[in-house]
């Protein structure tokens, strides 16, 4: 529903922001013409692995927590929900166009989308097509949520489980930073801006978790505890 809420799309604020943190060069283009040349290479697959992890690795890290956390388990449901929303609303309030769609309207200098060969290695020869069946908002770009998840994903183990996998933790990110820029699918600045909403969720959810806890016992409270004794069966 976003694209039609609201048809104004950015183009072109955050390549000017790009541009001036990189002395006028965009990253994609500069990582791409020296680590793509014209066919997959075993980088492009290990990149967009993790690029698709996206849609699984929150809920591996919610259900790890559900079995060996479980009382941390609200607050880190909280925080994601916080980082999703936020990410939504934003993309209804300023819809952003990502490098690759930039580029294929000619606003930016060319850009491949490696996704696409990827896919092709797999004999998938037009995994755009298949793509726009399942009516993606392709203007979701800013913040990148690619970015924020994995990022929320590593402040949580360092929370529930110490500094000495922390380091560990953030190869995760780090290696979904780099590969989002480089496959085309966002600017620097996106990811900059969903580490930044990560963060703030983290910090946030205590707070939201605390109110709904309270609600829910007024309401609890109400029914003679017939809530909590339900949920408990």
């Amino acid at each position: 529903l976003a694209p039609h809420i609201n048809k104004h799309v950015h183009y072109m604020e955050m390549v000017h922001f790009d541009r001036w943190m990189f002395g006028g060069m965009l990253p994609t283009t500069w990582l791409q013409q020296r680590m793509y040349f014209g066919q997959v290479a075993w980088y492009d697959f290990y990149f967009y692995f993790l690029y698709m992890l996206h849609f699984v690795t929150p809920l591996l890290l919610a259900l790890a927590i559900w079995k060996y956390k479980p009382k941390k388990y609200w607050l880190f449901i909280c925080s994601l929900v916080i980082l999703s929303y936020a990410g939504f609303i934003t993309y209804v309030l300023f819809p952003a166009a990502p490098p690759w769609l930039a580029s294929e309207l000619g606003k930016i200098e060319p850009i491949h989308r490696i996704s696409s060969d990827v896919w092709a290695a797999f004999g998938v020869k037009d995994f755009s097509a298949y793509y726009k069946q399942l009516a993606p908002n392709a203007v979701a770009a800013m913040p990148s949520l690619h970015a924020a998840y994995p990022f929320l994903l590593a402040l949580f183990v360092r929370k529930l489980w110490g500094n000495r996998w922390f380091g560990l933790s953030l190869l995760y990110p780090a290696s979904i930073w780099f590969g989002i820029v480089y496959l085309g699918e966002h600017y620097v600045i996106d990811a900059l801006v969903g580490i930044v909403y990560a963060y703030g969720a983290y910090k946030a959810a205590p707070y939201l978790l605390k109110v709904m806890t309270k609600l829910f016992n007024n309401v609890d409270q109400k029914f003679n505890g017939r809530i909590s004794k339900w949920a408990k069966k």
